[in-house]
């Protein structure tokens, strides 16, 4: 197992090279010490993933556009979220699902088209997701994970309701999961096989302020609306990432 991880761009292809100890910056600093540091391409020439993580983290084009200190921080926090999800290190104290939500989300009207769920896409091109529809998920429902499976090694809840009960799942990210299979014997995936959490809501994110235990299992990133309706990916980049490019692209 290798001790040391970055999470490179290089060119169009998201490379996994991540690490099991990290940190993210500001506020995040002491919850993410089981994360290493984050490290960049040092190519000049961005790539178009990176460029993508950094418009919906920042609002800024890194290609025309610098960043101050503080969207500085907030790209390598959201970089350091990549590098987490698709890293398989398993850590039962340090093991928080990730919400993906929308800056100024509320509980009244949803915008979506931010980028959420071609940051899941990204995921799911180097690791093996199970994606689950926000509205049709039930924790209550005895057969909800009938079909998880001890290859799945990251589940996406995606896009769930207004007022979603987020403490339900506090067994299934803290501990092992129990699968009910329908007409079969009950089957636990234990904790350390177990998929990491990945959350998506258009809608405003609320938990217990308060709560230690709430604060460490769930940690929020907002997307900016830099992507909206009226600018898709596709306008800036020309093309439909990942779909788009082929097996040469992929390598480059």
């Amino acid at each position: 197992m290798k001790t040391d991880i970055e999470m490179t761009f290089h060119s169009k292809r998201l490379t996994q090279i991540c690490t099991p100890q990290g940190k993210i910056g500001t506020e995040r600093m002491e919850l993410w010490d089981k994360v290493r540091k984050y490290t960049q391409n040092d190519n000049e020439t961005k790539s178009v993933f990176e460029v993508f993580l950094c418009m919906v983290s920042t609002a800024k084009d890194p290609r025309t556009e610098s960043l101050n200190e503080s969207e500085n921080k907030t790209f390598t926090d959201f970089c350091s979220m990549i590098g987490y999800l698709t890293h398989t290190f398993k850590d039962e104290s340090f093991n928080p699902a990730i919400v993906l939500s929308d800056k100024g989300a509320n509980d009244i009207s949803r915008n979506g088209g931010r980028g959420k769920s071609l940051i899941t896409k990204a995921i799911a091109e180097v690791r093996n997701v199970m994606l689950k529809a926000g509205a049709e998920f039930d924790p209550n429902y005895l057969f909800i994970f009938s079909d998880l499976t001890k290859s799945h090694q990251v589940f996406v809840i995606d896009d769930v309701p207004a007022g979603f009960n987020y403490n339900s799942l506090y067994t299934q990210i803290s501990g092992g999961i129990n699968c009910q299979r329908k007409g079969k014997s009950a089957t636990m995936i234990e904790f350390k096989e177990s998929p990491k959490f990945v959350i998506t809501t258009n809608w405003s994110y609320r938990v217990e302020e308060n709560s230690t235990s709430t604060q460490r299992r769930f940690f929020e990133y907002q997307l900016t609306d830099y992507f909206n309706l009226n600018r898709t990916p596709k306008d800036i980049f020309k093309h439909v990432l990942f779909d788009d490019w082929n097996a040469e692209e992929r390598s480059e």
